[in-house]
């Protein structure tokens, strides 16, 4: 019998294996303990180590968790951006080839930490992706009521499937057989959401249970502000009601002129041919997805009219506090064609647009109704024309709570 003696290349394999399983167990560590300042040394060290890339990316065995699963899921923000840069430098994608129990997206979205959640989606996480068993990022996040981080996914309209998604007209027109969210074929039984486009019976119940839960936070109004409601029709049917505060202590005129001609109160405008000020009939023009809903042209219908009941136009009140920060879906806001030029056009937000900030003044927040909006914005495409004919059909002030409906 003699000793069996590896060869180098033998050695220096096992080296490397060694080497790597090291490697993994320190990034898992400082990941799981959120030790930035250690975890930041650690990949400033191994940079040059080729062997790096697979550490990040590619577990030891089958029950190996990711540094940044790990990362997210303690909800530590600066070691999630630690690895994020890394995973970009390397080309690495940040969402696992396949599904597997949560992504690092879920884990962030359940640990309520925002900042990683909009740190993923900027490195192309998918917010649509579904655990195995079919959970998503935003469900996690809304069953534990972290309303910041549920901000953060609902500003994401749904990407065009594969094969690629038909346009909203074709998918509202004739037979209709894919989901208008996933793609997938529609089985017999499954109901579109409302009269928008169709989808499975799954992703109808996932976004209106989003909606909820985010309607569930933003319902509680505040005291002294008045509240209106919009009901939106498509083709001549009904779809449902939008109900919003108005922030009249923090921009009195421009929400006395919204509330006002929500309520028509005022009747026939003297100054400009009799026309009713009044939101009722007035169509939507324009819907651009992952944008804007907007609607307000009751003199031409097309975007270029449009009244205040103060005759003609009125300057721009305040940009600060509230008026400034288009914060997400949901804000209503003045449109306009330079500043001091607002009338009656207004659109309300479909996602966090702050390069609007401090150009167009924000006067309320969507209270309830957010189905209605992510359905208004299937309507929509990049030009802005809406598939359908959709219409301000009623309107007015709420005066109670039985006015109101959810979601």
């Amino acid at each position: 019998d003699h000793l069996h003696v590896p060869c180098a290349s033998g050695m220096q394999q096992a080296s490397m294996a060694e080497s790597a399983s090291g490697t993994r167990a320190l990034l898992s560590a400082l990941s799981a303990s959120g030790d930035a300042g250690g975890l930041r040394r650690l990949l400033c060290e191994r940079r040059s180590d080729p062997l790096l890339a697979a550490c990040l990316a590619e577990p030891e065995h089958a029950r190996s968790v990711l540094p940044l699963h790990e990362a997210a899921d303690g909800g530590h923000s600066l070691c999630v951006l630690l690895l994020l840069l890394e995973h970009i430098a390397a080309g690495l994608s940040v969402d696992p080839p396949t599904a597997v129990q949560a992504t690092p997206l879920h884990l962030a979205a359940r640990a309520g930490d925002a900042l990683s959640v909009r740190a993923l989606l900027f490195a192309k996480a998918d917010p649509h992706a579904r655990t195995r068993k079919g959970r998503l990022a935003a469900e996690l996040a809304s069953e534990r009521k972290h309303a910041h981080v549920l901000d953060e996914l609902l500003a994401h309209p749904p990407p065009p499937p594969t094969p690629p998604r038909p346009s909203a007209a074709a998918l509202c027109a004739g037979p209709r057989n894919a989901c208008a969210l996933c793609g997938a074929s529609l089985a017999d039984g499954d109901a579109s959401l409302g009269i928008g486009p169709q989808m499975c019976a799954r992703d109808a119940s996932m976004l209106h249970a989003a909606c909820r839960a985010y309607a569930a936070r933003r319902a509680e109004r505040t005291p002294g502000r008045p509240r209106v409601w919009l009901d939106f029709t498509v083709d001549e049917q009904a779809l449902g009601r939008v109900e919003a505060e108005l922030f009249a202590d923090v921009v009195p005129r421009t929400a006395e002129n919204f509330r006002a001609l929500c309520t028509g109160e005022l009747g026939p405008s003297a100054q400009f041919g009799r026309v009713p000020l009044h939101y009722a009939g007035c169509a939507v023009h324009r819907i651009v997805p992952g944008f804007v809903v907007q609607s307000g042209d009751f003199t031409l219908g097309n975007g270029r009219g449009g009244v205040s009941i103060y005759g003609g136009k009125f300057e721009d009140e305040s940009f600060a506090g509230l008026a400034g920060d288009h914060f997400g879906l949901g804000a209503l806001s003045m449109a306009n064609s330079g500043p001091n030029t607002n009338g009656s056009q207004f659109f309300i937000t479909l996602g966090r647009l702050p390069h609007l900030n401090g150009k167009h003044v924000v006067f309320g927040r969507v209270l309830r109704g957010f189905c209605v909006l992510k359905q208004l914005e299937l309507l929509g495409s990049a030009s802005g024309t809406p598939a359908k004919r959709v219409v301000i059909a009623a309107c007015g002030e709420a005066r109670d709570e039985s006015s109101a409906e959810s979601g």
